[in-house]
C-alpha cells in the first residue's frame, strides 16, 4: 500500500503534467492566432489575392447599389494605404456618377476599431465626377448610396454618429473634371482641375468648421453659370436654414495661391458675367465671414492676369458702335 507520501508526489506530478500540457494547447493556439494573422497580411499583399478580393467588392456593391459597378484594380497596402484603379459608378438614372483613373486613401486602419477614421491623404486622379439633381427628382444623384448603406434602425442616442472622429491631413486632386448639376437651385458648373493641393489642420463636418491654412491649384478651366432657380424648392430651403441659424459653413485659411486660371462666372437672377484669367494670384486671407458673405485680406498679390466683370447697366449704357 502506497504511503500518504508517495500519493501526494503522484498527485502533485499529475497537476505539473495538466499544467503543461494547458500551457502547450495555449501557445499553440497563441502561435496559430498569430500564424494566421502573419498569414492574411502576407496574401492580402498577392496580387491574385487582392484581385479576389475586388471581385467581391464589386458583387456586394452592384448587389447593394442595384446599379453598375467597375474597379479594375484594387491595391491594398495594409495597415496604411487603398488604392483603386479604373473605378466606374453608375447612378440611378444609367448615367456615370464616378470614372476614372485612381483613387488613392491614405488610412491609419486600426484606429477604425476605435470609432477614430483618421486620414493622411485623399488622392484623386484623372477622376470625372457627375453630381445631379434634376425635375422631378429632388435628391442628388448619389443619395441613393446613402440610402442603401443607412440603417432603417433608429440609432439611439447613446450611438449618435457626432461621437465618430474624422481627421484628414492632405487632400490632391489631379487632371479632374467635376460636373454639378442643380436645377432647383439654378446652378451649373462644368471645371476641369489641374493639381488642387490642400492642407487640413481641423476636418469636422459635424459643426461644419474646416482649418484649411493652405490652398493651392494650379490649372482651372470651366465655368459656373447661375440660372434662374425654381421657386418652390428654393423658398423652402431658405425656410430650413431660416429655421437653423447656426447650421452655416466655417473656413479658416492662411494662404490661397492660384494660377493658370481661365474661369466664366454668369449670373442670370444678378444680371452679371465675369471672366477671370489669371496667371499668379496669392491671397493671405484675415477673416472668412461666409455666413454674412463678407471677406477681408491682409494682402494680394496678382500678375499676368485678365479679370472682365460686366454687368446688365454697363451694357445698357454702352453705345453701338
Amino acid at each position: 500500500m502506497d504511503s500518504p507520501e508517495i500519493k501526494d508526489n503522484i498527485k502533485e506530478k499529475k497537476k505539473k503534467s495538466f499544467i503543461a500540457k494547458l500551457a502547450k494547447v495555449l501557445a499553440w493556439i497563441i502561435g496559430s492566432v498569430i500564424f494566421l494573422v502573419i498569414l492574411i497580411l502576407l496574401l492580402i499583399q498577392v496580387p491574385a489575392v487582392q484581385n479576389y478580393g475586388r471581385k467581391k467588392v464589386v458583387s456586394y456593391l452592384e448587389g447593394k447599389l442595384h446599379t453598375k459597378v467597375e474597379i479594375g484594380k484594387l491595391d491594398i497596402g495594409f495597415p496604411s494605404s487603398i488604392k483603386l484603379q479604373n473605378v466606374f459608378f453608375e447612378d440611378q438614372s444609367k448615367d456615370t456618377l464616378l470614372f476614372g483613373g485612381e483613387i488613392k486613401v491614405s488610412i491609419k486602419m486600426l484606429k477604425l476599431l476605435k470609432n477614430d477614421i483618421s486620414i493622411g491623404e485623399i488622392a484623386l486622379d484623372n477622376m470625372v465626377v457627375k453630381v445631379k439633381r434634376l425635375p422631378p427628382d429632388s435628391v442628388f444623384n448619389f443619395q441613393f448610396i446613402a440610402d442603401a448603406f443607412s440603417s432603417k434602425k433608429k440609432v439611439p442616442a447613446s450611438m449618435d454618429t457626432s461621437t465618430l472622429k474624422m481627421d484628414i491631413d492632405r487632400i490632391l486632386i489631379k487632371n479632374t473634371r467635376v460636373i454639378y448639376k442643380d436645377l432647383l437651385t439654378g446652378n451649373d458648373m462644368d471645371l476641369a482641375i489641374g493639381n488642387l493641393s490642400t492642407k487640413i489642420d481641423k476636418f469636422d463636418p459635424t459643426h461644419l468648421l474646416f482649418d484649411i491654412p493652405s490652398i493651392k491649384l494650379k490649372g482651372l478651366k470651366g465655368h459656373f453659370y447661375q440660372l434662374k432657380p425654381l421657386e418652390q424648392p428654393v423658398e423652402k430651403t431658405v425656410a430650413e436654414a431660416a429655421a437653423e441659424p447656426d447650421n452655416f459653413l466655417q473656413l479658416l485659411n492662411k494662404e490661397i495661391k492660384l494660377s493658370d486660371i481661365n474661369f466664366v462666372f454668369k449670373s442670370e437672377p444678378s444680371h452679371l458675367n465675369t471672366s477671370f484669367v489669371i496667371g499668379d494670384l496669392t491671397l493671405h486671407p484675415k477673416n472668412l465671414d461666409l455666413k454674412n458673405s463678407i471677406v477681408t485680406l491682409k494682402d494680394a498679390t496678382l500678375n499676368n492676369s485678365d479679370i472682365v466683370i460686366e454687368t446688365a447697366s454697363q451694357k445698357a449704357n454702352e453705345k453701338p458702335k
